[in-house]
């Protein structure tokens, strides 16, 4: 990733790695998981991990053409189906979805596989003032039940969880010039 002298200036670059775990949670009537950062006016998020996550899905459709039937009086002569075609193509689902880069309100949605009981980590790369030592975001997870044939689904959230985030400028990793910042096992951020 290549951060504008004109970004770094206004401000350090860190990376922020978020946990949120899903127990006890019945799987069979979840739609939709998310998890959401709230932070403060001035911190941008660069760059959203993972940003889009895919599952490659298969859609059979049937083409044909209509059944002919030829009616003359009261005789009639059936043609029936003269072609039929079945088509099979592949298309990427969407299951994890972030949303709110470049601002300071960011979130991730799962969908479909991505929805399980256990952990989940995402990472947020931030543009935070200079010289600031500490972050103070608040964190929420949610879930959107499915419509049943009675009513539509509910949206729940637990209540908005403020954490404190102590900033660290990282050591250079080796192959990095100095002045980088650690980016985890990414590589280096460079100023």
């Amino acid at each position: 990733m290549i951060i504008p002298r004109s970004l770094m200036q206004r401000g350090d670059v860190y990376i922020v790695r978020f946990a949120v775990s899903f127990s006890k949670i019945n799987l069979k009537i979840i739609e939709q998981l998310s998890f959401s950062v709230t932070g403060t006016a001035n911190m941008i998020a660069l760059e959203l991990i993972p940003f889009k996550f895919d599952k490659e899905t298969s859609i059979t459709k049937t083409v044909s053409s209509p059944d002919i039937k030829i009616k003359y009086g009261d005789n009639a002569v059936e043609l029936g189906e003269f072609y039929k075609k079945q088509v099979v193509y592949k298309v990427l689902k969407p299951t994890i979805v972030a949303n709110g880069l470049q601002e300071s309100i960011f979130a991730w949605y799962m969908t479909d596989e991505a929805i399980h009981q256990g952990a989940n980590q995402f990472m947020a790369i931030l543009l935070v003032p200079k010289k600031e030592k500490a972050l103070t975001v608040n964190l929420e997870a949610g879930a959107k039940t499915k419509p049943t044939w009675i009513a539509q689904g509910n949206a729940i959230a637990t209540p908005s969880l403020p954490v404190k985030i102590e900033l660290k400028q990282g050591s250079v990793p080796p192959g990095c010039a100095q002045g980088a910042f650690l980016s985890s096992p990414y590589g280096c951020l460079l100023k």
